[in-house]
Order: C-alpha cells, then sequence, then structure tokens
C-alpha cells in the first residue's frame, strides 16, 4: 500500500472495487506500531548554522561547495576511475567535476581545479565549503586553504 495513512487504508476498504481481501479496519483498534521510514521521512532537519561571512556569494568563484564521491563500483570503463570529484560555485552554480582513480590525490586536483577556475575568471577563490571529510582535513590541504 505504499505506507499509507491509516484514514486513506480505511478509505480503500470502502471504495475499492473489488473490496481488499484479508484486512480488517477496526475503529477502536488504531495501528499500535509506527513504520520507522515514514517517521524519518516526515521529521525537519536542523537549519545549518549561518555562516559569518554571508550566505551567498557575490562574485563568481567567491565561494565553492564540494564533495568527493566514491570509491564506485565498478569502476569507469575509460580511465579505470573510482572517484569524482564535484566542484559547484556558489554565484553561478556552475559545477566542475573531476575523476580520480585514486582519494590520495585530493590535494593535487583541488590545486588544480583553484589554478583554472581563477584564471577562467579573473577572480579569487574565498570560501572552501566541504563536508570535512578526511580527504579535506590533511595538514598539507589545510595548510593550503590558510
Amino acid at each position: 500500500m505504499g505506507h499509507l495513512n491509516w484514514d486513506a487504508l480505511k478509505k480503500t476498504q470502502s471504495t475499492t472495487s473489488p473490496p481488499i481481501v484479508g484486512m480488517w479496519f477496526d475503529e477502536l483498534k488504531l495501528p499500535h506500531s509506527k513504520c520507522e521510514g515514514c517517521i524519518a521521512g516526515k521529521s525537519k532537519r536542523r537549519t545549518y548554522k549561518s555562516s559569518a561571512s554571508g550566505s551567498k556569494a557575490t562574485k563568481p568563484i567567491e565561494r565553492i561547495h564540494s564533495d568527493l564521491m566514491g570509491p564506485m563500483d565498478p569502476k569507469s570503463v575509460v580511465g579505470g576511475f573510482e572517484y569524482a570529484w564535484v566542484f559547484t560555485c556558489d554565484h553561478s552554480r556552475h559545477v566542475w567535476v573531476y575523476l580520480m582513480r585514486e582519494k590520495s590525490h585530493t590535494f593535487r586536483v583541488f590545486k588544480k581545479f583553484k589554478a583554472l577556475a581563477e584564471n577562467l575568471t579573473g577572480h579569487k577563490m574565498k570560501f572552501f565549503c566541504s563536508d570535512r571529510g578526511g580527504e579535506f582535513m590533511s595538514h598539507e590541504f589545510t595548510e593550503f586553504l590558510e
């Protein structure tokens, strides 16, 4: 029934033709268990804390949002790539995708991306937003961003 609510299930009993066989609806007995999936689907996520630097970039590549995906199975047929790194410009919503064979290449790829984006737009990257995964937290990476 696709996790219908109690009232919708009761209506199916009276409006379907032929009636649903094997289901009984007692008005006095509501279902005692709750579907965890339904509860999670209806829950609200807490809002993110707003950034001290403002919420929206005013220039291209001023604020870049990024995430690394992988390892993906199967690997890409051409090149054998297992990881995809996505960079999104907050101002223009332009997206760049870099394919990588190894997760250890993230710092090298980031430096290439930063140089390319800054040369193309003539603007500097000021904010790099990520999920703070381990690939972004190396000493070398942190020092470069500072």
